[in-house]
C-alpha cells in the first residue's frame, strides 16, 4: 500500500451531514486534516492523485476515508470496489457512516473492504460519541496497530 497521509477523507453527499461530522471531530479533539466531498468520481480522483488532485503536497493520499454509500456521480460500494483493485490502496482503512441497515448493504460493504460499519446517529451526542470511536480507530491504525476487525454498529 503506497504511504498515506493523517488526512482523513469524508465522502458524503449532504453538506449539512459533513458539517456536522466536522464538528462532531472537533468535539473529539481530533486534530489531523480532514478533507471531504460530495461525489465518488471526486473521491476517486483525491484517492487516486489525478485531475485537480496531482499535488501531493496539497492534497496527500488519505490515510482513512469515512464513506456515505449514497452519493452523487457513483456509491459509495464503487469506491470501495475501486480502492480494493488499486495495488497503492487496496486495504486503505475504511469506515462506511449510512443510514441504512440493510443486511444485503453491510455485507457488501464488508465484502468490497470495508473495515467498520457504522449507522449514522441522528442525534448530535450520538454523532460526536461516534467522532470519538473513529477517532480512536485512527490513533490505533496511526500508532501501527493491526487494523481492527470488521465491525458494525
Amino acid at each position: 500500500m503506497r504511504p498515506t497521509s493523517s488526512t482523513i477523507l469524508i465522502v458524503q453527499h449532504n453538506s449539512l451531514d459533513v458539517l456536522r461530522l466536522i464538528y462532531a471531530f472537533a468535539r473529539a479533539a481530533h486534530t489531523a486534516p480532514i478533507e471531504f466531498t460530495r461525489d465518488g468520481v471526486d473521491a476517486v480522483a483525491q484517492l487516486a492523485g489525478t485531475g485537480s488532485y496531482q499535488d501531493r503536497a496539497l492534497f496527500p493520499t488519505p490515510g482513512l476515508i469515512v464513506i456515505d454509500l449514497d452519493l452523487d456521480r457513483g456509491s459509495g460500494f464503487e469506491i470501495l470496489k475501486w480502492i480494493q483493485s488499486s495495488p497503492d490502496l487496496a486495504g486503505l482503512p475504511s469506515v462506511v457512516l449510512t443510514s441504512s441497515r440493510r443486511p444485503q448493504d453491510v455485507a457488501r460493504a464488508f465484502a468490497l473492504g470495508a473495515h467498520q460499519y457504522r449507522i449514522t446517529p441522528t442525534s448530535l451526542s450520538g454523532l460526536c460519541r461516534l467522532a470519538r470511536d473513529i477517532d480512536e480507530y485512527w490513533h490505533a491504525v496511526r500508532a501501527g496497530a493491526p487494523v481492527p476487525a470488521a465491525r458494525r454498529s
